[in-house]
């Protein structure tokens, strides 16, 4: 509450420390945009990193948890790319977002964006495979059509494709680490994280707690903190 009363320049923190609490809640130092240090008291802390979050789990350490190399093997990075159509340029431009091996959804502004998988040596058949869908589902208009510069960037999945979505167990003895992962949402961002984050926050209010986590187990972190299992021979 006290972050999100302040100025909003000042919301721009670097949490260079932290600290579980002996009643399960963690404390946060931190760095705002002015380099002055802040203490803060928090219930929870949910990673939210993207492809980061394997850098950043690689380099803290979080002493009540258990070794999470297993959950690190598990994660692998790709690029997506989407490609910006102006929405004048096309004959019927979807109102709603539509899967056409990719998404061609509205974008910010008067834009419509196509959003797709993509191999770096690829950038170029890519952006012809993205006209020609806009073509096909949206009457692109080949005298107007003028892509912008695309956005690309890497995005999380795991080795089963299903996002990360939980607490992140404590090793036996301690108390519940209250540090939960919402990550990995792959190329299904647009269709899981919804869903991910109302189940989140059931989660992380503790509302009905037994159900939420039995909807989620199969989501969890715990799922990959063994070694993966071997196929039957």
């Amino acid at each position: 509450r006290r972050l999100l009363e302040q100025d909003e320049t000042t919301l721009a923190l670097n949490v260079v420390r932290t600290r579980q609490e002996a009643d399960g809640g963690w404390r946060l130092w931190a760095e705002n945009n002015k380099a002055e240090q802040e203490v803060f008291k928090v219930g929870a802390i949910v990673l939210a990193l993207g492809a980061h979050l394997p850098a950043f789990l690689q380099q803290r350490v979080f002493s009540p948890l258990p070794p999470l190399q297993h959950l690190l093997a598990a994660l692998q990075t790709g690029r997506g790319r989407i490609d910006i159509c102006d929405k004048a340029a096309l004959a019927r431009p979807p109102r709603l977002p539509v899967c056409a091996s990719g998404w061609i959804m509205p974008f910010e502004g008067d834009r419509i964006g196509i959003v797709r998988g993509l191999a770096p040596s690829r950038a170029h058949e890519a952006r012809q495979e993205n006209r020609k869908r806009f073509q096909e589902w949206c009457g692109l208009s080949e005298d107007r059509a003028m892509f912008e510069k695309p956005y690309e960037a890497a995005r999380l999945s795991t080795r089963d494709r299903l996002p990360l979505l939980g607490e992140i167990p404590c090793k036996e003895g301690h108390k519940p680490s209250r540090l939960f992962l919402f990550s990995a949402l792959g190329g299904h961002g647009f269709l899981t994280a919804p869903l991910c984050a109302q189940k989140l926050v059931r989660l992380l209010q503790r509302q009905d707690a037994s159900s939420a986590q039995a909807d989620t187990d199969f989501l969890s972190p715990k799922r990959f903190l063994s070694p993966p299992r071997s196929p039957p021979t």
